[in-house]
């Protein structure tokens, strides 16, 4: 999916024509009642795609994101001691 694409299946192709009368997916969504903590979120987004085309592209988008709690610093040690050493070789 080119940038263009993108652009397009998240905004629209007539983007810069909005209806003042019709709520925003983000208003319908925020008005939306709470699940509860018993489905995935992905699994949600999944179910309400098509109630919510724009936002679920760019929920898909985050939650592509894997969470971590360790510093990055103990996932790539060697890359810190090379970025921090005095040892550099010269270029």
């Amino acid at each position: 999916m080119g940038e263009g694409d993108y652009w397009e299946a998240v905004f629209g192709s007539q983007s810069s024509v909005i209806s003042i009368n019709a709520p925003s997916e983000l208003e319908v969504y925020w008005e939306e009642p709470p699940e509860g903590r018993t489905i995935k979120p992905i699994e949600w987004w999944r179910t309400y795609t098509s109630k919510y085309p724009r936002l679920s592209l760019m929920a898909r988008d985050f939650l592509a994101i894997p969470a971590t709690s360790v510093p990055s610093e103990q996932v790539f040690p060697i890359a810190g001691m090379y970025l921090f050493s005095t040892d550099k070789p010269e270029s």
